[in-house]
Protein backbone atom coordinates (compact mmCIF):
# COMPACT_ATOMS: atom_id res chain seq x y z
CA UNK A 1 0.00 0.00 0.00
CA UNK A 2 2.38 2.27 0.94
CA UNK A 3 4.72 2.13 -2.58
CA UNK A 4 2.04 1.52 -4.62
CA UNK A 5 0.33 5.21 -3.21
CA UNK A 6 3.25 7.24 -4.81
CA UNK A 7 4.64 5.31 -7.21
CA UNK A 8 1.61 4.62 -9.38
CA UNK A 9 1.18 8.32 -8.88
CA UNK A 10 4.72 8.61 -10.23
CA UNK A 11 4.39 6.71 -13.22
CA UNK A 12 2.05 8.97 -14.70
CA UNK A 13 3.48 12.70 -12.75
CA UNK A 14 4.37 14.26 -15.52
CA UNK A 15 1.89 13.66 -17.88
CA UNK A 16 -1.05 14.33 -14.77
CA UNK A 17 0.84 17.98 -14.30
CA UNK A 18 0.66 18.68 -17.99
CA UNK A 19 -2.91 17.99 -18.04
CA UNK A 20 -3.91 19.27 -14.79
CA UNK A 21 -2.03 22.33 -14.76
CA UNK A 22 -1.68 22.60 -18.54
CA UNK A 23 2.57 22.48 -17.99
CA UNK A 24 4.74 22.10 -21.32
CA UNK A 25 5.66 18.86 -21.95
CA UNK A 26 9.37 20.21 -20.33
CA UNK A 27 8.30 21.22 -17.49
CA UNK A 28 6.11 18.92 -16.16
CA UNK A 29 9.22 16.73 -17.00
CA UNK A 30 11.23 19.14 -14.54
CA UNK A 31 8.58 19.31 -11.57
CA UNK A 32 7.90 15.76 -11.46
CA UNK A 33 10.76 14.44 -9.62
CA UNK A 34 10.49 17.18 -6.84
CA UNK A 35 9.15 13.94 -5.26
CA UNK A 36 12.37 11.65 -5.73
CA UNK A 37 14.80 14.80 -4.50
CA UNK A 38 13.31 15.11 -1.49
CA UNK A 39 12.75 11.30 -0.65
CA UNK A 40 16.82 11.28 -1.47
CA UNK A 41 17.90 13.90 0.89
CA UNK A 42 15.69 13.34 3.63
CA UNK A 43 15.14 9.58 3.67
CA UNK A 44 18.94 9.42 5.71
CA UNK A 45 18.09 11.87 7.89
CA UNK A 46 14.77 10.25 8.78
CA UNK A 47 15.96 6.94 8.84
CA UNK A 48 19.16 8.44 11.69
CA UNK A 49 15.92 9.65 13.41
CA UNK A 50 14.36 6.75 13.54
CA UNK A 51 16.97 4.51 15.10
CA UNK A 52 17.87 7.10 17.80
CA UNK A 53 13.97 7.48 19.05
CA UNK A 54 12.46 4.72 17.76
CA UNK A 55 8.69 5.43 17.60
CA UNK A 56 8.38 3.98 13.95
CA UNK A 57 4.63 3.56 13.82
CA UNK A 58 4.47 7.62 14.36
CA UNK A 59 6.69 7.96 11.09
CA UNK A 60 4.95 5.51 9.53
CA UNK A 61 1.49 7.92 10.43
CA UNK A 62 3.06 10.85 9.78
CA UNK A 63 3.95 9.19 6.23
CA UNK A 64 0.11 7.85 5.49
CA UNK A 65 -0.56 11.83 6.40
CA UNK A 66 1.87 13.28 4.43
CA UNK A 67 0.86 10.95 1.58
CA UNK A 68 -2.86 11.89 1.84
CA UNK A 69 -2.21 15.32 2.27
CA UNK A 70 -0.48 15.23 -1.30
CA UNK A 71 -2.98 13.51 -3.10
CA UNK A 72 -5.45 15.79 -1.67
CA UNK A 73 -3.64 18.85 -3.04
CA UNK A 74 -2.49 17.78 -6.61
CA UNK A 75 -6.80 16.46 -7.16
CA UNK A 76 -8.65 19.05 -5.67
CA UNK A 77 -6.89 22.45 -5.22
CA UNK A 78 -5.64 24.50 -7.83
CA UNK A 79 -5.81 24.60 -11.70
CA UNK A 80 -4.69 26.16 -14.85
CA UNK A 81 -4.46 29.71 -13.37
CA UNK A 82 -2.85 28.71 -9.96
CA UNK A 83 0.48 29.42 -9.18
CA UNK A 84 3.17 26.96 -8.97
CA UNK A 85 3.40 26.66 -5.66
CA UNK A 86 0.36 24.66 -5.19
CA UNK A 87 1.46 21.85 -7.36
CA UNK A 88 5.14 22.22 -5.84
CA UNK A 89 3.60 21.74 -2.30
CA UNK A 90 1.54 18.64 -3.65
CA UNK A 91 4.96 17.16 -4.95
CA UNK A 92 6.71 18.04 -1.82
CA UNK A 93 4.17 16.21 0.68
CA UNK A 94 4.47 13.23 -1.40
CA UNK A 95 8.25 13.23 -1.31
CA UNK A 96 8.31 13.81 2.67
CA UNK A 97 5.90 10.99 2.75
CA UNK A 98 8.36 8.69 0.68
CA UNK A 99 11.57 9.36 2.57
CA UNK A 100 9.46 9.22 5.91
CA UNK A 101 7.72 5.71 5.31
CA UNK A 102 11.03 4.60 3.42
CA UNK A 103 13.24 5.19 6.54
CA UNK A 104 10.76 3.59 9.04
CA UNK A 105 9.11 0.50 6.86
CA UNK A 106 12.41 -1.36 5.88
CA UNK A 107 14.28 -1.37 9.18
CA UNK A 108 10.84 -2.64 11.10
CA UNK A 109 11.69 -6.06 9.01
CA UNK A 110 14.66 -6.56 10.97
CA UNK A 111 12.91 -5.88 14.63
CA UNK A 112 10.05 -8.51 14.16
CA UNK A 113 11.43 -10.80 12.00
CA UNK A 114 13.78 -13.32 13.40
CA UNK A 115 16.95 -12.85 11.76
CA UNK A 116 17.16 -16.53 9.92
CA UNK A 117 14.23 -15.93 8.16
CA UNK A 118 14.89 -12.14 7.06
CA UNK A 119 15.31 -12.20 3.54
CA UNK A 120 13.04 -14.53 2.83
CA UNK A 121 10.61 -12.36 4.10
CA UNK A 122 11.55 -9.79 2.17
CA UNK A 123 11.70 -11.10 -0.57
CA UNK A 124 7.96 -12.56 -0.23
CA UNK A 125 7.01 -8.61 0.82
CA UNK A 126 8.88 -7.95 -2.00
CA UNK A 127 7.25 -10.12 -4.46
CA UNK A 128 3.72 -9.33 -2.92
CA UNK A 129 4.59 -5.41 -3.40
CA UNK A 130 5.62 -6.25 -6.76
CA UNK A 131 2.32 -7.65 -7.71
CA UNK A 132 0.46 -4.89 -6.03
CA UNK A 133 2.20 -2.17 -7.74
CA UNK A 134 1.66 -3.42 -11.26
CA UNK A 135 -2.27 -4.35 -10.40
CA UNK A 136 -2.41 -0.42 -9.42
CA UNK A 137 -1.27 1.05 -12.46
CA UNK A 138 -3.35 -1.31 -14.78
CA UNK A 139 -6.58 0.79 -12.78
CA UNK A 140 -4.51 3.57 -12.89
CA UNK A 141 -4.60 3.50 -16.65
CA UNK A 142 -8.27 2.11 -16.80
CA UNK A 143 -9.37 5.29 -14.99
CA UNK A 144 -7.62 7.52 -17.01
CA UNK A 145 -9.48 8.78 -19.82
CA UNK A 146 -8.14 8.28 -23.41
CA UNK A 147 -7.66 12.09 -24.77
CA UNK A 148 -6.17 12.70 -27.87
CA UNK A 149 -3.67 15.56 -27.73
CA UNK A 150 -6.00 18.28 -28.48
CA UNK A 151 -8.23 16.48 -25.97
CA UNK A 152 -5.56 16.77 -23.28
CA UNK A 153 -5.09 20.64 -24.35
CA UNK A 154 -8.69 21.40 -23.77
CA UNK A 155 -9.64 19.57 -21.32
CA UNK A 156 -8.23 19.07 -17.55
CA UNK A 157 -9.99 16.03 -16.10
CA UNK A 158 -7.81 13.42 -17.69
CA UNK A 159 -6.84 11.71 -14.34
CA UNK A 160 -9.74 12.85 -12.24
CA UNK A 161 -11.31 9.07 -11.28
CA UNK A 162 -7.76 7.85 -10.87
CA UNK A 163 -7.42 10.94 -7.70
CA UNK A 164 -10.02 9.18 -5.86
CA UNK A 165 -8.17 5.80 -6.09
CA UNK A 166 -5.09 6.91 -4.85
CA UNK A 167 -6.23 8.58 -2.07
CA UNK A 168 -8.01 5.89 -1.60
CA UNK A 169 -4.74 3.94 -1.14
CA UNK A 170 -3.49 6.46 1.09
CA UNK A 171 -6.60 6.15 3.66
CA UNK A 172 -5.66 2.06 3.40
CA UNK A 173 -2.23 3.20 4.18
CA UNK A 174 -3.44 4.84 7.25
CA UNK A 175 -5.73 2.33 8.38
CA UNK A 176 -2.97 -0.52 7.87
CA UNK A 177 -0.41 1.85 10.52
CA UNK A 178 -3.10 1.86 13.17
CA UNK A 179 -3.22 -1.59 12.53
CA UNK A 180 0.12 -2.36 12.60
CA UNK A 181 0.46 0.09 15.85
CA UNK A 182 -2.50 -1.82 17.57
CA UNK A 183 -0.43 -5.05 17.16
CA UNK A 184 3.12 -4.00 18.05
CA UNK A 185 1.65 -2.73 21.58
CA UNK A 186 -0.33 -5.95 22.06
CA UNK A 187 1.43 -8.75 20.39
CA UNK A 188 5.13 -7.51 19.78
CA UNK A 189 5.75 -5.94 23.08
CA UNK A 190 6.56 -2.31 21.66
CA UNK A 191 9.48 -4.01 19.57
CA UNK A 192 8.16 -1.28 16.46
CA UNK A 193 8.39 1.76 18.81
CA UNK A 194 12.14 1.20 21.15
CA UNK A 195 14.93 3.00 19.79
CA UNK A 196 18.04 0.83 18.42
CA UNK A 197 19.92 -0.81 21.23
CA UNK A 198 23.16 1.91 20.90
CA UNK A 199 20.49 4.17 21.74
CA UNK A 200 18.61 3.27 24.78
CA UNK A 201 19.37 4.77 27.51
CA UNK A 202 18.89 1.90 29.83
CA UNK A 203 20.88 -0.35 28.10
CA UNK A 204 23.71 2.08 28.18
CA UNK A 205 23.28 2.53 32.16
CA UNK A 206 23.24 -1.32 32.92
CA UNK A 207 26.73 -1.44 30.74
CA UNK A 208 27.88 1.25 32.68
CA UNK A 209 26.87 -0.03 35.79
CA UNK A 210 28.40 -3.98 35.04
CA UNK A 211 31.89 -1.62 34.01
CA UNK A 212 31.52 -0.10 37.33
CA UNK A 213 30.88 -3.67 39.26
CA UNK A 214 33.27 -5.24 37.50
CA UNK A 215 36.18 -2.69 36.90
CA UNK A 216 39.73 -3.61 36.55
CA UNK A 217 41.98 -5.24 39.21
CA UNK A 218 45.34 -3.92 39.57
CA UNK A 219 48.25 -5.84 38.99
CA UNK A 220 50.57 -6.39 41.88
CA UNK A 221 54.35 -4.86 41.23
CA UNK A 222 56.50 -7.11 40.85
CA UNK A 223 60.37 -6.53 42.31
CA UNK A 224 62.44 -7.47 40.52
CA UNK A 225 65.51 -7.30 42.40
CA UNK A 226 63.91 -9.60 45.42
CA UNK A 227 66.24 -12.77 46.03
CA UNK A 228 64.78 -15.82 44.03
CA UNK A 229 65.10 -18.84 46.07
CA UNK A 230 67.83 -21.91 44.50
CA UNK A 231 65.95 -24.45 42.70
CA UNK A 232 65.38 -27.78 44.30
CA UNK A 233 65.96 -30.83 41.79
CA UNK A 234 63.25 -33.13 42.57
CA UNK A 235 62.71 -36.68 40.90
CA UNK A 236 59.42 -37.32 39.22
CA UNK A 237 58.59 -40.68 38.10
CA UNK A 238 56.72 -39.91 34.71
CA UNK A 239 55.25 -42.57 32.10
CA UNK A 240 56.35 -46.13 32.47
CA UNK A 241 59.89 -45.54 30.68
CA UNK A 242 60.79 -43.91 34.09
CA UNK A 243 62.23 -40.40 32.42
CA UNK A 244 63.12 -38.34 35.30
CA UNK A 245 62.17 -34.10 35.11
CA UNK A 246 62.99 -31.43 37.32
CA UNK A 247 61.35 -29.81 39.39
CA UNK A 248 61.62 -25.94 40.21
CA UNK A 249 60.55 -24.78 43.03
CA UNK A 250 60.72 -20.95 44.30
CA UNK A 251 61.27 -20.24 47.57
CA UNK A 252 59.04 -17.00 47.83
CA UNK A 253 55.26 -18.03 48.64
CA UNK A 254 52.72 -17.59 45.87
CA UNK A 255 55.29 -18.28 43.36
CA UNK A 256 54.01 -21.78 40.93
CA UNK A 257 56.41 -24.58 40.71
CA UNK A 258 57.91 -25.21 37.25
CA UNK A 259 58.35 -28.72 36.07
CA UNK A 260 61.20 -28.34 33.02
Amino acid sequence: LFYSTYLSYSNVGSAFLQNRYQFSYEKGNSYAPIIFWIAAVFTPIFGFLCDYFGKRCIFMLASALSLLLGHLFLGFIGDVHSSVAVPVTGLTLLGFGYALGAAAVWPSFGRIVQQKYLALTLGIWACIDNCFQAVCNVIVGALTKNYSVEERAMYTDQFDDARYFWIALAICTLLSVLLLWYADQVQLDNKLWLPEEMFRRDVLQEGEDSTQKVGMQPIPAIDMDEEVGEEVEVDVNVHDEGEKKTEVAAERPGDTAIYQ
